[in-house]
């Protein structure tokens, strides 16, 4: 019997992930198993396109926006999300690599 494919990640886990993303990482998010990815690469119906042509003994590797960009996230909507976020930690993050300690000394 086949192992049960689990659950697709979430976009925080997601967005964990490195900018790039091998075939396993792109499987798991959308749910489906290597074999099944395997044909529909074969076959031109892989929904998110490699980053460079398949060689033979090179791993493909795939971009996290496109991947986002299959799954229906709206990347314009994160970077807004995100820049929310950041505004709101403002005040604890700092622009100068040494901290606040330049104004206390």
């Amino acid at each position: 019997m086949p192992k049960p494919i689990p659950p697709p990640p979430t976009l925080g886990e997601l967005l964990a992930e490195p900018v790039v993303l091998n075939k396993h990482q792109v499987c798991q998010a959308l749910g489906m198993t290597g074999s099944q990815a395997d044909e529909r690469l074969a076959n031109g119906t892989f929904p998110v396109k490699p980053m460079e042509p398949r060689k033979r003994g090179v791993p493909l590797r795939f971009a996290l926006a496109d991947v986002l960009a299959v799954l229906g996230f709206d990347l314009g909507d994160i970077l807004r999300e995100l820049a929310g976020v950041l505004r709101d930690l403002g005040p604890s993050l700092s622009s100068s690599p040494a901290g606040d300690r330049e104004k206390a000394a």
